[in-house]
């Protein structure tokens, strides 16, 4: 992957490499930031070294990140929206021994006083001359670790090695999807999310071009710039753009755009076709994966004439697995089900399979176990298959609530409102109610109508014990970094 990479910025000197803030960036001046960041990491750390890159989306970031796999060692992302004592944790807890930052702000200087943690300023040596030769580490060597929000509202940090990199990047061109040193491929995701590293090294591979959203509280407006006056032709986004964007569907045209992946969040099959009609020459895709698994682990790809024939209560099929996934399906005693439309609990074996987390031994034990000779991550997600092999997404385990004695799947409650009322998006999160029960509320996401409305078709398709107590409307959602729905902020809106 990294020779692949390495080869590009030397062949493609004239060609673009990235589009960020209505600047042209050549392969020519990556490659020449990117070995003048690799020659003074070279001379300042040893192989195996944890790099933080405070990562604002410029080319220094991006570059930050190519020079620290080129030089053996293991990034970790700080993202300047996090709060201060967010980072100073993820510093402590992954042992960071250098901060790379094209900034010089208050923020940063906080962050490296507070962690006793050098920084060296990326931007500085854009100028130094030095012809470099990458030196990544071996199969084994982290590649990154990246840090998601834990259970206890501690970040936990998931290590991904060059082995479950290399592995990923084999299993997601085994799909068939092909990029071209012709393709202008959209990377919308923070740096501090593990889909970016699949939208940046996936088109770097294949010398495309990549157009970079800016850090803006605008993103959604500046990608439907970016897809029409630059004819993307490569898509990664997640469904909450087509929320956005849905009262514009009878106007949008997108004729460029060969490639649309829906990751990241469920996808809703009924509007999935209503975007297909704006993309009329795509390949649209369903990825899903949590960061355990290397970014993706499953796809499906929509045919155009089945659209609901595969999901469940409306929501897209997963597909199937990546050629290097292996999955069980586990009931509560681990015992392994076997027969097809029975749902269970997805576990994932395979070289894409992350190390474990990273100075975290009781989530690894309670995360990791051994069947039949193969380590599994358990997922927490519900699934079934069905007689074709298709995967479908229930819901997560941890969605499952005790109402009144009985259990509850909570999008057994937000699928039917999704699907019948005019509504961009729909959640159902328990809460502790101030008498001690467990209670339901329902946050409705750009609704205009009666919630009398909303209250009496429930009343009508669901058992009264799983009738929300409380229905809010917002005119949009609370998004969090990873660009999914804040569950946490929007339990403040009861």
């Amino acid at each position: 992957m990294l020779t692949k990479i390495a080869n590009q910025l030397n062949s493609k000197q004239d060609k673009y490499a990235f589009y960020i803030d209505s600047q042209m960036f050549t392969y020519k001046r990556l490659s020449k930031i990117v070995n003048s960041i690799s020659e003074k990491l070279s001379k300042i750390t040893v192989k195996n070294s944890v790099i933080g890159i405070y990562a604002t989306k410029n080319i220094y970031s991006y570059a930050s990140l190519l020079s620290v796999l080129f030089t053996g060692n293991t990034f970790v992302i700080l993202n300047p929206k996090f709060p201060l004592k967010r980072n100073l944790t993820i510093i402590q807890n992954s042992d960071i021994s250098l901060i790379l930052s094209s900034d010089n702000n208050q923020e940063l200087n906080n962050l490296a006083h507070s962690s006793g943690v050098p920084i060296i300023y990326n931007k500085n040596l854009e100028n130094t001359e030095k012809s470099f030769i990458f030196s990544p580490g071996n199969e084994n060597s982290l590649a990154y670790i990246l840090y998601t929000s834990g259970s206890t509202g501690e970040p936990k940090g998931v290590k991904i090695s060059l082995k479950n990199l290399n592995t990923f990047i084999e299993s997601f061109f085994a799909t068939g999807i092909k990029f071209s040193s012709k393709d202008k491929v959209l990377q919308m995701f923070d740096l501090s999310f593990d889909v970016s590293v699949a939208t940046t090294l996936l088109p770097l591979i294949s010398g495309s071009c990549i157009y970079s959203v800016s850090d803006t509280n605008f993103k959604y407006p500046e990608i439907y710039k970016l897809i029409k006056e630059h004819r993307l032709t490569v898509l990664t986004i997640v469904p909450s753009i087509l929320s956005f964007f849905k009262p514009f569907f009878s106007e949008l045209k997108f004729p460029s755009v060969k490639t649309c992946i829906l990751t990241a969040e469920p996808s809703f099959n009924a509007m999935v076709k209503e975007w297909s009609n704006c993309i009329p020459n795509a390949d649209i895709y369903n990825f899903y994966g949590p960061t355990e698994a290397t970014i993706w682990c499953y796809y499906y790809m929509w045919e155009k004439t089945n659209f609901f024939e595969k999901g469940y209560k409306g929501y897209a099929s997963i597909g199937k697995p990546l050629k290097n996934i292996f999955p069980i399906l586990v009931d509560e005693k681990h015992s392994i089900i076997s027969e097809s439309l029975q749902k269970g609990e997805l576990c994932l074996a395979g070289d894409q399979i992350s190390i474990g987390y990273h100075n975290n031994q009781s989530q690894n034990k309670s995360s990791f176990f051994i069947k039949e000779n193969k380590r599994y991550y358990k997922t927490g997600d519900i699934c079934f298959f069905d007689n074709t092999g298709d995967y479908m997404l229930c819901g997560r385990v941890d969605d499952q609530v005790q109402v009144q004695g009985y259990r509850v799947e909570l999008s057994e409650i937000t699928s039917p409102i999704i699907e019948n009322f005019k509504v961009s998006n729909a959640v159902a999160l328990s809460y502790r109610a101030p008498n001690n029960l467990t209670e339901i509320a329902l946050f409705l996401e750009n609704y205009s109508g009666k919630v009398s409305d909303i209250r009496s078709f429930l009343e009508k398709n669901i058992p009264q014990y799983m009738i929300p107590h409380k229905i809010v409307i917002l005119p949009e959602f609370p998004i969090n970094e990873s660009n999914k729905v804040d569950r946490i902020e929007l339990l403040t809106k009861i």
